[in-house]
This record gives C-alpha cells, structure tokens and sequence, in this order.
C-alpha cells in the first residue's frame, strides 16, 4: 500500500500499472511525432 495520496491508500499494483499507461501514452506521442518529422 502506498500512503499519503490525497485519494487514501493505494495499492502498488495500482501505481505500477498507471505508471505503465501514463509511459505507453507519451511513446504513442513521441512516434506520431517521429512519423511527422521523417514524412517531410
């Protein structure tokens, strides 16, 4: 359990996985931005 977030307790399963998919996000926008950059 992870304490002090302003929700309560969370689990570590929960924190690992946001972290996961907030990472996922940002590389699926840095390629659209790789793929805007070398289509020029």
């Amino acid at each position: 359990m992870v304490h002090g977030n302003r929700r309560g307790p969370l689990r570590l399963r929960w924190v690992y996985l946001h972290v996961l998919r907030e990472l996922a996000q940002h590389c699926g926008h840095a390629d659209i931005l790789r793929e805007q950059l070398l289509s020029e």
